[in-house]
């Protein structure tokens, strides 16, 4: 049973990792269910017999690193990481997994793009982005509640995160921009500050 249950794991990864590879560089609506088991040199039923659509490949692509990223935020909160911690955490983590591959930045706007065409079963982007959401939503609801950060501030610290991220998404492939070592922290307490200055007289 574990040879069985290694050698489907290794399919597993070998078509998560051709499909990628293939969606980042030509787009994920241009490249059919086929195209993929041709790519990967396997047949359609084996293809469908690991995902049962493109959705659910575009949704394992990406569940793996979402599901880390996000139980290391839980695990450090949990263990008594700052609010500020967690978000230069996030910041910074975003910042390598985008600059490091060209590919991980095409296969997210390519997979906005895609979740953006009204299609059936193409909403993986934004049930993702909803996720994530939920989880730091939670975590500034607490932090609100703490006094950490000004009451109904939570919301405004989100958007400036992402907007953050959204700049590492945008510029991953514009050498103009630099990102230096301190960055993610700078921009961390930017935003923390601001935050506090703007809602001091509110």
């Amino acid at each position: 049973m574990n040879n069985i249950q290694t050698k489907e794991q290794k399919m597993r990864r070998r078509i998560i990792n051709k499909a990628f590879n293939l969606m980042s560089r030509k787009g994920i609506d241009a490249v059919s269910m086929r195209e993929i088991a041709q790519h990967i040199g396997v047949t359609k039923p084996v293809l469908y017999y690991y995902f049962k659509n493109k959705e659910d490949l575009c949704k394992s692509i990406i569940g793996e690193g979402v599901a880390d990223f996000n139980k290391v935020l839980i695990e450090r909160y949990k263990n008594g990481g700052s609010l500020h911690e967690l978000a230069t955490l996030a910041i910074r983590t975003h910042k390598e997994f985008f600059l490091k591959d060209k590919k991980n930045a095409s296969f997210v706007l390519h997979l906005l793009s895609y979740s953006l065409n009204g299609k059936k079963g193409s909403q993986t982007f934004f049930r993702v982005k909803s996720e994530r959401k939920k989880l730091f939503d939670g975590l500034l609801s607490r932090a609100e509640r703490d006094g950490v950060i000004p009451k109904g501030s939570g919301g405004d610290i989100v958007h400036l995160i992402s907007a953050v991220i959204a700049h590492f998404i945008l510029n991953s492939y514009n050498f103009e921009f630099s990102f230096d070592k301190d960055f993610s922290q700078r921009m961390t307490d930017i935003i923390f500050l601001g935050v506090r200055e703007y809602y001091k007289n509110k």
